[in-house]
Protein backbone atom coordinates (compact mmCIF):
# COMPACT_ATOMS: atom_id res chain seq x y z
CA UNK A 1 0.00 0.00 0.00
CA UNK A 2 0.72 3.81 -0.88
CA UNK A 3 1.59 6.43 2.01
CA UNK A 4 -1.46 7.86 3.10
CA UNK A 5 -3.32 10.89 1.11
CA UNK A 6 -4.54 14.04 2.31
CA UNK A 7 -7.70 12.65 3.71
CA UNK A 8 -5.70 9.77 5.23
CA UNK A 9 -6.86 7.20 2.64
CA UNK A 10 -3.89 4.72 1.36
CA UNK A 11 -4.11 3.35 -2.50
CA UNK A 12 -2.07 0.96 -3.67
CA UNK A 13 0.85 1.92 -5.52
CA UNK A 14 1.32 1.09 -9.26
CA UNK A 15 4.21 -0.71 -10.31
CA UNK A 16 6.04 1.17 -13.26
CA UNK A 17 5.12 0.40 -16.51
CA UNK A 18 6.50 0.82 -20.18
CA UNK A 19 7.22 4.73 -21.14
CA UNK A 20 7.13 5.88 -16.93
CA UNK A 21 9.38 7.64 -15.37
CA UNK A 22 10.99 5.17 -13.26
CA UNK A 23 11.47 2.48 -16.47
CA UNK A 24 14.83 2.70 -16.39
CA UNK A 25 17.56 -0.77 -16.16
CA UNK A 26 18.45 0.36 -13.08
CA UNK A 27 14.86 0.16 -11.30
CA UNK A 28 13.32 -3.24 -10.95
CA UNK A 29 10.48 -4.77 -8.95
CA UNK A 30 9.66 -8.27 -8.29
CA UNK A 31 7.74 -10.38 -6.64
CA UNK A 32 8.31 -13.63 -4.74
CA UNK A 33 5.61 -15.88 -2.86
CA UNK A 34 6.92 -18.26 -0.54
CA UNK A 35 4.57 -20.88 0.98
CA UNK A 36 5.08 -22.01 4.77
CA UNK A 37 5.28 -25.56 5.51
CA UNK A 38 4.05 -27.21 8.61
CA UNK A 39 6.60 -26.50 11.17
CA UNK A 40 8.03 -22.77 9.74
CA UNK A 41 7.39 -19.68 11.82
CA UNK A 42 7.09 -16.99 9.06
CA UNK A 43 9.03 -14.72 11.38
CA UNK A 44 11.74 -16.79 11.21
CA UNK A 45 11.50 -17.56 7.40
CA UNK A 46 11.29 -13.69 6.85
CA UNK A 47 14.57 -13.76 9.08
CA UNK A 48 16.32 -15.43 7.00
CA UNK A 49 15.12 -14.11 3.49
CA UNK A 50 16.64 -10.48 4.86
CA UNK A 51 20.30 -12.52 5.68
CA UNK A 52 20.28 -14.36 2.68
CA UNK A 53 19.93 -10.95 0.61
CA UNK A 54 22.03 -9.04 2.48
CA UNK A 55 24.65 -11.79 1.53
CA UNK A 56 23.84 -12.27 -1.73
CA UNK A 57 23.58 -8.10 -2.79
CA UNK A 58 26.70 -6.58 -4.32
CA UNK A 59 27.97 -3.63 -2.29
CA UNK A 60 26.53 -0.01 -3.52
CA UNK A 61 23.01 -1.68 -4.99
CA UNK A 62 20.12 -0.40 -2.78
CA UNK A 63 17.71 -3.22 -2.21
CA UNK A 64 14.03 -3.42 -0.39
CA UNK A 65 12.18 -6.38 0.53
CA UNK A 66 8.65 -5.93 2.08
CA UNK A 67 7.03 -8.52 3.63
CA UNK A 68 3.52 -8.57 3.67
CA UNK A 69 1.19 -10.50 6.46
CA UNK A 70 1.57 -14.29 6.67
CA UNK A 71 -0.37 -17.35 7.99
CA UNK A 72 0.94 -20.35 9.81
CA UNK A 73 1.03 -23.36 8.26
CA UNK A 74 -1.74 -25.85 8.30
CA UNK A 75 -0.92 -29.62 8.57
CA UNK A 76 -3.86 -32.66 9.42
CA UNK A 77 -2.28 -35.75 9.72
CA UNK A 78 -2.55 -38.44 7.29
CA UNK A 79 -3.45 -40.95 9.59
CA UNK A 80 -6.49 -38.36 10.90
CA UNK A 81 -9.68 -40.27 11.00
CA UNK A 82 -11.22 -37.19 9.19
CA UNK A 83 -8.76 -37.13 6.64
CA UNK A 84 -9.76 -41.11 6.06
CA UNK A 85 -12.95 -39.96 5.65
CA UNK A 86 -11.78 -37.70 3.04
CA UNK A 87 -10.21 -39.97 0.83
CA UNK A 88 -13.04 -42.82 1.01
CA UNK A 89 -15.25 -39.86 -0.01
CA UNK A 90 -12.58 -39.12 -3.19
CA UNK A 91 -12.02 -42.46 -3.99
CA UNK A 92 -16.01 -42.93 -4.17
CA UNK A 93 -16.45 -39.67 -6.09
CA UNK A 94 -13.78 -40.49 -8.68
CA UNK A 95 -14.15 -44.14 -8.65
CA UNK A 96 -10.39 -45.01 -7.43
CA UNK A 97 -7.85 -44.28 -5.56
CA UNK A 98 -6.76 -41.43 -3.86
CA UNK A 99 -3.54 -39.93 -3.00
CA UNK A 100 -2.24 -37.55 -0.90
CA UNK A 101 -0.30 -34.13 -2.08
CA UNK A 102 1.42 -31.29 -0.02
CA UNK A 103 -0.84 -28.94 -0.68
CA UNK A 104 -2.34 -26.29 1.26
CA UNK A 105 -3.49 -22.39 1.29
CA UNK A 106 -3.83 -19.37 3.18
CA UNK A 107 -6.15 -18.09 5.19
CA UNK A 108 -7.02 -18.90 9.31
CA UNK A 109 -6.73 -22.33 8.84
CA UNK A 110 -4.12 -23.10 11.70
CA UNK A 111 -5.69 -20.71 14.16
CA UNK A 112 -9.02 -22.68 13.61
CA UNK A 113 -7.76 -26.16 13.91
CA UNK A 114 -5.76 -24.61 17.67
CA UNK A 115 -8.77 -22.73 18.61
CA UNK A 116 -11.54 -25.53 17.56
CA UNK A 117 -9.45 -28.12 18.21
CA UNK A 118 -10.61 -30.04 15.00
CA UNK A 119 -8.59 -31.21 12.11
CA UNK A 120 -8.77 -28.78 8.84
CA UNK A 121 -9.85 -31.04 6.23
CA UNK A 122 -8.57 -29.51 2.53
CA UNK A 123 -10.96 -31.02 -0.02
CA UNK A 124 -8.57 -30.34 -3.69
CA UNK A 125 -11.09 -30.69 -6.57
CA UNK A 126 -8.67 -28.21 -9.00
CA UNK A 127 -5.74 -28.88 -10.78
CA UNK A 128 -2.37 -26.29 -11.00
CA UNK A 129 -3.13 -25.60 -14.94
CA UNK A 130 -6.28 -23.71 -13.09
CA UNK A 131 -4.10 -20.58 -12.03
CA UNK A 132 -4.91 -20.52 -8.60
CA UNK A 133 -5.67 -16.55 -7.91
CA UNK A 134 -4.06 -15.51 -11.68
CA UNK A 135 -6.01 -13.13 -13.91
CA UNK A 136 -6.77 -16.08 -15.92
CA UNK A 137 -7.98 -18.76 -13.24
CA UNK A 138 -10.28 -21.01 -14.16
CA UNK A 139 -12.01 -23.86 -13.07
CA UNK A 140 -12.79 -27.88 -14.57
CA UNK A 141 -16.36 -27.77 -14.56
CA UNK A 142 -16.04 -31.30 -13.92
CA UNK A 143 -13.93 -31.76 -11.75
CA UNK A 144 -16.17 -29.00 -9.54
CA UNK A 145 -18.55 -31.59 -9.97
CA UNK A 146 -17.17 -33.78 -8.85
CA UNK A 147 -16.39 -31.62 -5.59
CA UNK A 148 -19.76 -31.26 -4.99
CA UNK A 149 -20.43 -35.34 -5.22
CA UNK A 150 -17.62 -36.00 -2.85
CA UNK A 151 -18.67 -33.16 -0.23
CA UNK A 152 -21.97 -35.17 -0.02
CA UNK A 153 -20.05 -38.58 0.20
CA UNK A 154 -18.10 -37.06 3.02
CA UNK A 155 -20.82 -35.71 4.87
CA UNK A 156 -21.95 -39.32 5.14
CA UNK A 157 -19.09 -40.68 5.87
CA UNK A 158 -18.00 -38.42 8.59
CA UNK A 159 -21.85 -39.12 9.91
CA UNK A 160 -20.43 -43.27 10.30
CA UNK A 161 -17.07 -42.96 10.92
CA UNK A 162 -16.11 -40.25 13.47
CA UNK A 163 -19.02 -39.80 15.93
CA UNK A 164 -16.82 -38.17 18.82
CA UNK A 165 -13.53 -36.40 18.50
CA UNK A 166 -10.52 -38.99 18.79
Amino acid sequence: MGPPDRRGQRHRRRLPGPRQQDDHPRHRHGEAVLPAVAGQDPDQIEKAVRAWAAEQVPAGIRYEIDFGSATRPCLTPLDHPALQSVARAMGRAFQGPVRFTREGGSGPAADLQEVLGAPVLFLGISVPSDGWHAPNEKVELDLLLKGVETSAYLWDDLARNWRTAP
